[in-house]
């Protein structure tokens, strides 16, 4: 048996030469050999079996992705606004001062604005934690989140199929057979 070697950058594993990439999900070499199995078989076979596998296969997968996404999605936002308020806070603490007193100011004769500036940095001296920005966040994920599966459940079984007639298609051409 063939041994490759995957230098990625997780350090070198060995693997069985021809067992696909490195980042399959099923286990080592099966993916490949579902990909020769399905190719094999005459087109009467094929297809059905491919729609099958696409809905087994694709569906989970593709909603999976899409969860990860969502999630990546909401940490990486919710990180944001907390480092902004963590590392900044001298230019927070001025973008919250600017909105309070923006909504105070209105109505009131400009003579008055930079008092009412002045009396709204002496009762507010630091920004608060940025819970609304967050909660917000999180319930906007919560909203999208049965889009993003949905689009999974759609998506999943689409790039699968496209993956395994390209597969038959490489397999075909390489024999020579008529596709």
């Amino acid at each position: 048996m063939a041994v490759a070697l995957d230098n990625g950058s997780s350090g070198s594993v060995r693997r069985p030469a021809g067992s696909g990439p490195a980042c399959c999900i099923l286990p080592t070499g099966c993916n490949q050999s579902v990909q020769t199995m399905l190719a094999r078989l005459p087109a009467l076979l094929f297809y059905p079996i491919l729609w099958l596998w696409c809905l087994v296969y694709g569906v989970p997968g593709g909603v999976f992705f899409k969860l990860a996404a969502v999630y990546e999605n909401w940490v990486a936002t919710n990180r944001y606004h907390y480092i902004l308020w963590k590392k900044y806070p001298q230019r927070s603490y001025q973008k919250y001062i600017s909105s309070l007193w923006a909504s105070e100011i209105k109505g009131l004769p400009m003579e008055l604005a930079e008092y009412t500036r002045q009396k709204i940095e002496q009762n507010h001296l630091s920004e608060p934690f940025p819970f609304l920005r967050l909660i917000t966040n999180s319930i906007f994920m919560l909203f999208i989140l049965p889009y993003m599966v949905a689009t999974g459940i759609i998506k999943g079984p689409l790039f699968v199929y496209r993956r395994e007639m390209q597969a038959r298609q490489q397999y075909l051409s390489q024999r020579g057979l008529p596709t």
